[in-house]
């Protein structure tokens, strides 16, 4: 048991327990994951906690935070109402202290003691009611600042056994001292030699200013184009982009919106028919989300024309990387000049040297002179960054970050990503391609079994976040009608290998490049022009689409369960 300031009582089957918890640690995870998160190892005989929830704030630490938060846990709590098999624990779960905060939007938690039970675990999912058990909800209080603050966790118990949980503002953690730092400072990678003084020069600079000149190569593609970026604390940016020396593009963001506009006309997207274009392709401009967390810079600025960066200007704003995540290794090489100046040296390498990111550093201020990334898929992604008139701690007025759209102007709106999906019920488009054991898989020869489609690409994190699950349900449930394929167009065979054999995964994959494989990723199974991975589909036994999403969700395991059933 470890000690602390403050603890929480809990009554465990007619014993006493007070569970410590560690103020250090609590600060390390806040810092480290965002304040999304915080995991407590409770020291108790015969419980165990398995998983953390999310925090959720009675206030906004910063705008939208709850909002985005509750928005998470509105999806979280309604998938797994949809898949409780029992109306009443359905109801039960529904009419309880959850259904409370859902409905109610995190304004208030009624009550001073909370216990919630809501299923059975049998060992592989908590909300299988096929065996005995207890699974109960936990509520704990926080105080910040006077405002109380709450946190749920889940407890997964042995039968038999009650747990309840007294909840007082004298027992409420207070994080006064910690809540505060944990916001205001982005996390930092490991330590690596001059990467993190890269990060820390850029965390401390409270403006800056520079421009650059970029030149991206891809397969049968090359751009050249130059970028001047303003960046302000907390979080305003103004970026321009040129071609040829005019002005094609600007991004301006005012703290709360990122605003893209042209100074002639905007360009048509992949998926636009040339009429719709035609309409909007003058006076309008979109919007976005800008508050903390919300985008990156690097992964939108291309909407203004530019190109592709190499560098992620969201760094200044303490917005971390999640590629930083992946850092496999950094390497120091000798020093290089660029123009007259001397430069400290570094190659970054993510995910397995999936990727390499290349920084020529100032030697006295630590920030950028130059970058260069290269991307190893089936072809190599190389993108070029050189820096000139770098300018820190200038006086910016606020009205550089403020951009106000004409009267006249159109707002465009795109799709959203799920939008472009094939509908539940629609046929499944067929396909025969190899599999990488060399035989061959058609999708219309799988009628009368499920079939889960995975397209995925190696550079992707939570696509080899979602592997171990993949290979989970595959080795489970292959003998009662389960197939699953890995569909992967983008990568080099031999990084496709070697993260497999990493991964230990068995199950079917298919690798193939063709022009031909892309369509039905592209083009068949996601609408032209907009694509993201993780995408799974999980097709009937009548050929049917039954399930797809985006992104990891091992909680698809009960539908895909029911479908088996079927």
């Amino acid at each position: 048991m470890i000690s602390a300031k403050k603890s929480v009582l809990i009554i465990c089957t007619g014993i006493i327990v007070s569970i410590g918890l560690n103020n250090a640690q609590i600060y390390s995870d806040f810092k480290n994951k965002k304040i999304c998160h915080m995991p407590i190892t409770l020291d108790i005989p015969e419980i165990e906690v398995p998983a953390f929830q999310w925090a959720i704030f009675d206030y906004d630490p910063i705008p939208n935070f709850r909002k985005r938060v509750a928005d998470h846990i509105t999806s979280w709590y309604s998938a797994r109402i949809e898949a409780m098999t029992d109306a009443d624990k359905r109801l039960e779960f529904r009419n309880s202290i959850i259904h409370h905060v859902w409905e109610d939007g995190f304004e208030y938690i009624p009550g001073n003691k909370i216990y919630l039970y809501i299923g059975t675990p049998d060992g592989k999912n908590w909300y299988n009611t096929s065996v005995e058990g207890n699974y109960w909800f936990v509520t704990q209080m926080l105080n910040h600042k006077g405002e109380l603050l709450c946190w749920s966790f889940p407890l997964k118990v042995k039968p038999g056994t009650k747990i309840e949980l007294i909840l007082t503002k004298e027992n409420a953690l207070d994080l006064d001292n910690l809540f505060d730092a944990a916001i205001a400072e982005a996390p930092l990678p490991e330590t690596y030699p001059l990467f993190n003084d890269m990060i820390q020069a850029l965390h401390n600079a409270k403006s800056m200013y520079y421009e650059t000149e970029i030149d991206f190569k891809g397969k049968d593609y090359e751009c050249k184009g130059k970028y001047k970026v303003w960046l302000k604390k907390p979080n305003f940016a103004r970026i321009e982009a040129y071609r040829d020396d005019e002005l094609i593009g600007t991004m301006v963001g005012d703290g709360e919106n990122f605003w893209f506009f042209w100074a002639r006309h905007r360009p048509r997207m992949s998926s636009e028919d040339i009429a719709s274009y035609e309409l909007t392709k003058y006076n309008s401009y979109y919007r976005l989300d800008a508050t903390p967390g919300a985008h990156s810079i690097w992964h939108i600025v291309n909407r203004t024309s530019g190109g592709r960066m190499a560098f992620q200007p969201s760094y200044f704003h303490k917005c971390p990387n999640s590629l930083d995540k992946r850092i496999d290794s950094v390497i120091v090489n000798e020093k290089e000049k660029i123009g007259n100046e001397t430069c400290d040296f570094i190659e970054v390498s993510y995910l397995d040297h999936q990727r390499s990111r290349y920084f020529w550093l100032g030697e006295n201020n630590h920030l950028p002179r130059r970058i260069k990334e290269i991307v190893r898929v089936s072809y190599d992604i190389i993108t070029e960054e050189t820096w000139s008139n770098l300018v820190v701690n200038l006086d910016m007025p606020d009205s550089l970050f403020v951009w106000t759209p004409p009267e006249g102007w159109t707002e465009l709106v795109e799709p959203s990503l799920e939008s472009r999906l094939l509908a539940i019920g629609t046929p499944a488009p067929d396909f025969s391609f190899k599999l990488m054991d060399g035989k061959t898989f058609q999708l219309s020869e799988q009628k009368g079994k499920v079939v889960l489609i995975n397209f995925w690409r190696v550079g992707c994190p939570p696509c080899r976040e979602e592997l171990p699950w993949l290979e989970e349900i595959y080795n489970e449930y292959k003998d009662k009608g389960l197939i699953v394929v890995g569909y992967n167009t983008s990568d080099e065979e031999k990084y496709i290998r070697e993260l497999l054999n990493e991964y230990k995964a068995t199950y079917p994959n298919i690798y193939n490049t063709s022009e031909e494989a892309r369509a039905v990723q592209f083009e068949k199974y996601q609408k032209k022009g907009y694509s993201a991975v993780p995408l799974n589909y999980v097709i009937d036994r009548n050929g049917n689409v039954a399930l797809v999403w985006y992104g990891y969700d091992h909680g698809k395991t009960t539908k895909i369960e029911r479908l088996l059933e079927e």
